[in-house]
């Protein structure tokens, strides 16, 4: 009877924990090219903290960019914080958005 309640405990623990799959591709706002080599900052938490999980790359030539990120359910998921960055474009930060297409506007001279 210990074992089966200790396995349940360990279960439900376990079963808190989530993977989410992020993929992006980012685009030229008014020419909707893709954009290669866009920084891209991923980070998960709750209440302004989002350090429980984080992951950063950079976008391929077709301006496509995917990770898997591993989120808690401690009562709440986490949220995630996405920061996009490229020389001449402004940066972006969207919260919670993980698939689809993102526009990035160049910096006016």
């Amino acid at each position: 009877m210990k074992k089966t309640v200790l396995f349940l405990v360990a279960f439900l623990m376990l079963a808190c924990e989530s993977q989410v799959h992020i993929q992006l591709t980012c685009k030229d706002a008014i020419t909707h090219k893709p954009l290669e080599g866009v920084a891209v900052s991923v980070q998960a938490g709750l209440n302004g903290d989002y350090t429980k999980s984080t992951a950063q790359g950079t976008t391929d030539a077709a301006g496509f960019f995917e990770t898997f990120l591993m989120i808690g359910c401690p009562g709440k998921c986490y949220d995630i914080y996405i920061t996009y960055s490229k020389e001449g474009y402004q940066s972006k930060k969207e919260l919670n958005v993980t698939d689809g297409e993102v526009l990035l506007e160049q910096v006016k001279p």
